[in-house]
């Protein structure tokens, strides 16, 4: 799938983040490239997305924190849709990760529950974005309208790239151009 017709299959939405935030975030934080895991040949339109949050706990005064939100998309029929999304939060020398309360209290079921599936996969990524959910902005990931509030974020910097090309591969030359 070439980058026209990846942004063929994407849709002008109105964002609730300003454009000039997307713009940064899309530039600085964040890593779009075709193919899956297996690697590009194996299926060809999905597109892997790597988000980089730096936030911070919402007790003891803030402590900061990496995480990553990873989205596999792959193309429908007229829409791109997230076929995966899930939240890698390194433990190793990423102090705020295990300062957050939902970690200090429940642990490896917080984890697991930031590395299943989110509750939208199935879900076009403009319906991802849009979906009326409770929303909380606060820095941290522990509950889910915390949560929703970064996946809002991360989708609409995604869409966004993607739809105005940011950091898009270059496509590959032809072999038998000189």
């Amino acid at each position: 799938m070439t980058p026209t017709s990846l942004t063929q299959l994407l849709k002008p939405i109105q964002y609730a983040v300003p454009t000039r935030a997307l713009d940064k975030w899309a530039r600085a934080d964040l890593i779009c490239k075709p193919g899956d895991d297996v690697g590009a040949d194996t299926n060809p339109g999905v597109w892997q997305c790597h988000y980089h949050y730096a936030g911070s706990t919402c007790n003891d005064g803030g402590l900061a924190f990496v995480a990553t939100f990873h989205v596999t998309l792959r193309p429908g029929p007229d829409a791109l849709i997230v076929e995966n999304a899930w939240v890698e939060l390194p433990l190793e020398n990423n102090p705020g990760a295990v300062e957050m309360c939902a970690y200090m209290t429940q642990r490896e079921p917080f984890l697991r529950e930031l590395r299943a599936p989110q509750p939208f996969c199935g879900m076009t990524l403009e319906a991802a974005i849009l979906r009326p959910v409770e929303l909380d902005y606060a820095g941290c990931l522990c509950y889910a309208p915390m949560l929703n509030h970064k996946w809002r974020n991360a989708l609409s910097t995604i869409h966004y790239a993607l739809i105005n090309g940011i950091g898009m591969p270059s496509p590959t030359p032809d072999a038998s151009t000189p």
